[in-house]
């Protein structure tokens, strides 16, 4: 049974919607994995620094006193369960 043309449009419409939709998710998730290395390797950089300042002859509480504590360190990047494993 042919189908009409109408229906061949739609449907070629929707599957351009989901295109896009794919490319978008995409780009979001390049820049999502971006921004989490840039925040790993700033911590990296916070962490060597505050060790520098120790390495100097700065006490913890020195430190503390400017506002300074150790740097915690984020998860490594792929080792944090993905948003959709969060919700099962």
């Amino acid at each position: 049974m042919a189908r009409d043309r109408d229906g061949v449009l739609r449907e070629a419409r929707d599957i351009l919607s989901q295109s896009e939709d794919l490319e978008r998710k995409a780009g979001l998730a390049v820049q999502l994995h971006d921004a989490d290395l840039a925040y790993h390797e700033a911590a990296e950089r916070l962490s060597a620094a505050y060790d520098a300042a120790l390495d100097g002859g700065w006490s913890p509480a020195q430190l503390g006193e400017l506002g300074l504590s150790r740097p915690r360190h984020p998860e490594a990047i792929g080792k944090r369960p993905t948003r959709i494993a969060r919700r099962r």
